[in-house]
């Protein structure tokens, strides 16, 4: 059976495949950019080349990326919305594998001087040994060979109610508004840090407000005593004049100078 170019796009245009074309025309009609083929041009479907297999991971990873942001948002507005305290103090009494949000005030950022952590590039474990030979005790993937990962620890306060919340990866990425090498680079020192605008991004989400989308297998304890949890999701919230810092907090912030 015979079938031109035209009709044997139209029936492969639902699968979205990668098309190299090769001796094809370019023209312009009636202010429209067009393309057409002659008895030279030949069309590849799918080729099996290094250029198309690095366009077809880039349209996977960014219909992913669409695709997990659109389930977080849904996630946050399904989610049940709870006071901190029933996560704190009534952990028995809910689902474990369930999603919850919460607000909670930014008290304090609490590892600011280092906001990551260096990791195994094979399963993201925390690296301590780089000697030459050393592998990593969980994948043994060699050591020397890792990769900056951001592990972001925020103080949050609801009324009298206190906990750890994590930042990892992207959802770092977007707290901070950029990726972890890019802050490295803009922080190389203390002093340096300091006048970093992304430094200064950081530091000034202190008394501001979030939801937070939470689940409850996501829950450890921080080295400070209280619970710490895994942020799946977040979004500040518009300032409320209304909710201010708790005294006893504030108090405990001018004491040791982190207001």
């Amino acid at each position: 059976m015979v079938i031109n170019e035209g009709q044997f796009l139209q029936q492969v245009a639902s699968q979205k495949p990668a098309i190299a074309a090769i001796q094809i025309q370019m023209s312009e009609y009636q202010g429209e950019f067009q393309l057409s083929t002659t008895f030279m041009s030949t069309l590849k479907v799918n080729p099996n080349c290094k250029e198309v297999l690095k366009l077809q991971k880039w349209i996977t990873t960014k219909k992913s990326e669409n695709i997990e942001a659109a389930t977080l948002k849904n996630k946050m507005d399904l989610a049940e919305h709870i006071q901190l305290k029933n996560i704190i103090h009534q952990q028995h009494s809910l689902k474990e594998h369930a999603f919850y949000t919460s607000n909670a005030i930014v008290n304090n950022i609490e590892n600011k001087v280092e906001l990551y952590y260096n990791a195994c590039k094979g399963c993201s474990t925390k690296i301590i040994n780089f000697e030459e030979d050393a592998e990593c005790p969980k994948c043994n993937h060699p050591t020397k060979d890792f990769t900056s990962r951001y592990n972001i620890r925020m103080e949050v306060v609801d009324g009298q109610d206190v906990t750890t919340i994590i930042l990892f990866e992207d959802l770092a990425s977007n707290f901070i508004g950029c990726p972890i090498q890019e802050y490295i680079d803009s922080t190389t020192s203390f002093k340096d840090k300091e006048k970093s605008k992304l430094y200064k991004k950081m530091i000034a989400a202190k008394h501001k407000e979030f939801k937070f989308l939470i689940k409850l297998n996501k829950i450890g304890h921080s080295s400070h005593g209280h619970l710490s949890m895994v942020a799946i999701a977040f979004e500040q919230l518009p300032n409320t004049p209304n909710k201010k810092m708790p005294l006893h907090l504030l108090h405990l912030n001018n004491m040791l100078g982190k207001a």
